[in-house]
């Protein structure tokens, strides 16, 4: 199969949640939240640091893009008004709910029952930028969490750069009574720059149970890629980008 990044950058492509210097900081790279003190020279500084911010942008869901002016007031996307009724972000399950039947209830309060209804939840939080409920369902122990402030201003700008399209769970597994693990795929694009290309990041999450409530405490990526990639990896000629995520899926 062909590589989705570059091997430099295939190490960053992991969690709904985000990753420690970046959608999350970027591993291996200098911090990438604002005023990051990232650095370049040269002719190729600027497709340096746009190559480190689109790793980034995918790592969980968790601070997943820089802070910067740009960012805000980006909201090309859903809102929790709007979803009043229309179907939930996470698919509504088999009675295509709408928000405020579905997800909307755990975001008021509602105590999720299992790893896996946290997870959509969670996705959808993201999707209509839902900051409060993102921060506070995940482990202050996990690896992208340092102090609230700082992590709800990394969620707060994931939320504006980019617009969460579709969940797929692929595999729940409850592994003990205090620990799970959703597997899933997440289709996303960037609002702004990001010309409309549908991406994708495939992703194991880990959640534990503390307190009688389940939190986001890790994850394990699986793969990143545009929809161009997934594409190209799966033929040399034009296939049917459905067919080729499902490919990618299984994989081939």
């Amino acid at each position: 199969m062909a590589t989705m990044l570059s091997p430099t950058l295939s190490h960053v492509t992991s969690g709904i949640g985000s990753s420690r210097s970046n959608f999350l900081g970027v591993r291996g790279f200098p911090a990438a939240r604002g005023n990051s003190g990232c650095t370049f020279s040269g002719s190729n500084s600027q497709e340096r640091l746009r190559i480190v911010r689109v790793a980034a942008e995918v790592k969980g869901f968790g601070k997943v893009v820089p802070k910067t002016k740009k960012s805000a007031g980006q909201t090309d996307k859903p809102s929790r008004d709007a979803a009043k009724t229309s179907q939930c972000p996470c698919g509504g399950g088999e009675d295509k709910k709408v928000y405020y039947e579905c997800c909307g209830r755990y975001h008021g309060g509602v105590i999720e029952p299992d790893a896996q209804r946290l997870m959509k939840a969670r996705f959808s939080a993201y999707a209509l930028g839902v900051v409060p409920y993102v921060v506070r369902t995940t482990h202050p122990e996990n690896p992208d969490f340092e102090g609230v402030d700082d992590f709800a201003a990394d969620v707060k700008a994931t939320c504006e750069r980019l617009r969460f399209v579709k969940l797929e769970i692929l595999e729940f597994k409850e592994e003990s009574e205090t620990e799970a693990s959703v597997s899933f795929i997440v289709t996303y694009t960037i609002l702004k720059g990001g010309r409309g290309e549908r991406k994708f990041l495939k992703e194991k999450s880990i959640f534990v149970k503390e307190n009688e409530r389940w939190l986001y405490r890790d994850r394990e990526a699986l793969s990143q890629a545009s929809e161009a990639a997934w594409m190209a990896s799966t033929s040399s000629i034009f296939v049917d980008s459905e067919i080729a995520r499902k490919a990618l899926n299984k994989g081939k």
